[in-house]
């Protein structure tokens, strides 16, 4: 890598390591991320450093790249043996332990995969054919990219009844009235994506980035996860009909349209104030990865998704607990048997980390995935985890893999580990140096 690329890696390894001593200090993770996610220059330089890393710095000539192991993985598990070796795997297991699922067994997609790629702001899985991709991140770099906070959007109802979530610290079946219950509990009673809306900025050479709300909006803090906040502006909401595969191509207002109208309630529109440019808002039958530039999702539909991405995402989180909840609510969003991808840097041998990467593994398991593929690379990490049809196989699994990870002699800094707090934590290598540097590799 030349020069400017090592600066561009220095940029993006020094905000990983700032936020994560900010929370060291702190020991205030809402307060460390909500500070973060306000500072617009911030967040453009980071954003402007990794498109340029990933598309121009990044060696193209690798044996295997982060975004091509992902969409080999995904295509051997939809596309090869992986999803029916797994339907077969589970159903022994829960055979072997007396356990029923909670879902039916899920069937290869007859038609386009319904991909969520969180953190990513340039949307490198956009050419593969056959994907609908969303891709979100917290500073777009392009139009194809919708500005979101995962850790703060809020889930909707699942989109099909009869794929539902249920909580695993409640139960793992229910009657058809505990259902109902559930649903009406867990759930917000609507079935749409919703996004604010953003006066939109032609790009230029020096702003490739879509703009995003001023700090003269007023904030207010989603009250949907009391462990991180969100500083987000309440107006200019927009509900939109889940995508289906007949209504995915987007649909826009001319200039010589009326302006477009905003819902106060999400079946009862108002126009907006008369004084204002007409915003470009799309039809209710859009897909979300087509919406105009500079929109922010607020909501995603739950068990709707085949394959959620987190590639380099959890390095980015300061707090372990943030990092579980970021998996959490990739569990709701996704089908059942649905896999979430996910891809962390490491460029020391297989072995330096491996046991943080089994703590991975117990983690996961107490949320309801099970592991199917895992293959360390020259510079990261590959990790496929699937929505897992019976949780409590999976607490199971959790049990025994708790067994073997304590069972294990680990010196050295990982020694310090607290195993009560995996259950509620992910830990990554750099949370436990004791004083990193800004040249650290991650």
């Amino acid at each position: 890598m030349n020069a400017e690329g090592k600066r561009l890696a220095h940029i993006v390894k020094r905000t990983h390591k700032r936020l994560r001593r900010k929370y060291k200090e702190e020991r205030d993770e809402q307060t460390v991320w909500t500070e973060h996610i306000t500072k617009e220059e911030e967040l453009q330089c980071y954003s402007n450093s990794m498109v340029t890393l990933a598309t121009q710095h990044w060696p193209s000539q690798q044996v295997m790249s982060r975004v091509d192991w992902c969409y080999q993985a995904v295509c051997q598990y939809y596309q090869g043996d992986g999803l029916s070796q797994a339907n077969e795997k589970e159903a022994r297991k829960m055979s072997h332990l007396n356990l029923s699922p909670l879902y039916t067994s899920p069937q290869r997609p007859s038609t386009v995969l319904q991909v969520l790629d969180v953190g990513s702001c340039y949307n490198p899985f956009s050419h593969y054919p056959n994907w609908c991709v969303t891709a979100i991140d917290l500073y777009p770099a392009n139009k194809s990219v919708k500005k979101g906070d995962f850790l703060n959007i809020t889930i909707t109802e699942p989109h099909n009844k009869h794929l539902y979530y249920i909580d695993p610290e409640k139960i793992s079946t229910v009657t058809p009235e505990e259902e109902e219950k559930i649903m009406g509990s867990e759930f917000e009673d609507v079935k749409k994506i919703e996004y604010k809306i953003v006066k939109p900025v032609l790009p230029t050479k020096q702003n490739i980035v879509s703009e995003i709300p001023t700090k003269t909006e007023q904030p207010s803090v989603l009250p949907t996860n009391p462990n991180v906040a969100s500083v987000l502006p309440t107006e200019s909401i927009i509900a939109l009909e889940i995508p289906t595969k007949q209504n995915i191509a987007p649909v826009f207002p001319t200039k010589t349209e009326e302006p477009s109208v905003l819902p106060t309630k999400p079946e009862q529109p108002s126009e907006l104030p008369t004084t204002e440019e007409p915003s470009l808002l799309p039809t209710k039958t859009e897909h979300p990865s087509e919406l105009p530039t500079c929109q922010e999702i607020l909501t995603l539909p739950g068990s709707f998704y085949d394959v959620v991405i987190f590639s380099l995402l959890l390095e980015y989180l300061p707090s372990p607990g943030q990092r579980l909840a970021c998996c959490r609510k990739a569990y709701r969003v996704l089908k059942p048997g649905g896999i979430l991808a996910l891809i962390t840097p490491d460029s020391k041998h297989q072995n330096a980390n491996a046991h943080v990467y089994k703590l991975w593994k117990l983690s996961l398991s107490y949320l309801g995935f099970s592991r199917v593929k895992y293959q360390k690379c020259a510079h990261f990490h590959g990790l496929v985890f699937r929505k897992a049809l019976c949780f409590e196989a999976c607490l199971h699994d959790a049990a025994r893999l708790m067994q073997d990870v304590k069972g294990v002699q680990v010196k050295g800094k990982f020694a310090r580990i607290d195993y009560d707090k995996v259950k509620y934590e992910i830990y990554i290598p750099q949370d436990f140096n004791e004083d990193e540097s800004d040249s650290e590799k991650e």
